[in-house]
């Protein structure tokens, strides 16, 4: 019998944000506001999206609190520089206060230099970033990071706390604490056999 995966229950959230106001931010929901439906088949609905796996919190303590910034009057030339200099796959945009305004990967370059040519390198950063991010607080898990990337197909979210940016994460980031994650279920299973 094979088993099901649910759809993550943040994604469904967002995407309900988004098909009634797609000028909304949307956000991973607080984890202590989930609720747990049971199924028949998994236990519950959404294994990860109960909350599941890793702190983002704990990841950034690991990681540290540094994000990349750029303002939106900055030329595309600049961005990439920043993109080189710290060997990074974006930067978010923010204004004189440091308060998040938007995100521009390399996608968002490589997007602009297909339909403008070389002439986009002159453009402002503004001009070609992402406005409507997606964030998470310090609270959610990787577990429902890894559904709203998939869902949202993003790589970057920027972790928010009090209205303040605290740290970002990648994907990379994501994969490598789940990866840790389970090499500690996997000995811990193997502790457990061999006694």
């Amino acid at each position: 019998m094979g088993t099901r995966t649910p759809d993550p229950l943040p994604a469904r959230q967002v995407l309900y944000q988004l098909s009634y106001s797609p000028k909304t931010v949307p956000t991973v929901p607080d984890a202590s506001a989930r609720q747990v439906t049971p199924d028949p088949l998994c236990g519950t609905i959404g294994v990860w999206s109960k909350g599941m796996g890793m702190k983002i919190s704990s990841i950034l303590q690991n990681k540290g609190d540094f994000v990349a910034t750029v303002s939106q009057e900055a030329l595309v030339t600049e961005l990439l520089a920043v993109l080189a200099e710290h060997r990074i796959g974006a930067v978010v945009v923010a204004d004189a206060q440091g308060k998040l305004i938007g995100i521009v990967s390399e996608r968002d370059v490589a997007r602009a230099c297909h339909s403008e040519g070389a002439a986009a390198l002159d453009h402002t950063v503004g001009s070609i970033m992402t406005e409507v991010v997606v964030t998470c607080g310090p609270d959610a898990t990787t577990g429902e990071l890894m559904g709203l990337m998939t869902e949202r197909r993003v790589r970057h979210i920027p972790v928010i706390e009090d209205d303040q940016m605290v740290g970002i994460v990648s994907i990379g980031d994501i994969v490598k604490a789940r990866f840790a994650e389970l090499e500690t279920e996997r000995d811990a299973l193997q502790a457990y056999i061999s006694s």
